[in-house]
């Protein structure tokens, strides 16, 4: 997701999943810039990959979040995510959503 700035063309946000070799699942990745946050994009971009997760027959989705990025957990769990602890890294969470 782009706008305009003032310098041009600047990049918002990046949203994107790729599909499991088990073509049942898959991963999301999400990210947006610093000046963008809590601005509502991120809920909007999570939805439209939901949305097309589910066109391709996807059943789950999921990710890995820093342990300490609180904006990022709370979001997850707005959206009906579950969150767990990392089994083999503390310093980060695994985020599982049943489409």
């Amino acid at each position: 997701m782009t706008c305009e700035g003032e310098q041009g063309e600047e990049q918002m946000a990046v949203a994107r999943f790729i599909t499991d070799p088990d073509n049942e699942g898959c991963e999301f990745a999400l990210e947006v810039a610093d000046k963008w946050q809590g601005r509502g994009i991120g809920p909007i971009l999570m939805n439209a990959l939901f949305d097309a997760a589910r066109e391709q027959g996807l059943t789950v989705m999921r990710g890995e979040v820093l342990a300490g990025n609180k904006g990022m957990l709370k979001l997850m769990h707005k959206l009906g995510f579950t969150v767990e602890t990392h089994p083999e890294d503390r310093a980060l969470t695994i985020v599982t959503k049943i489409l």
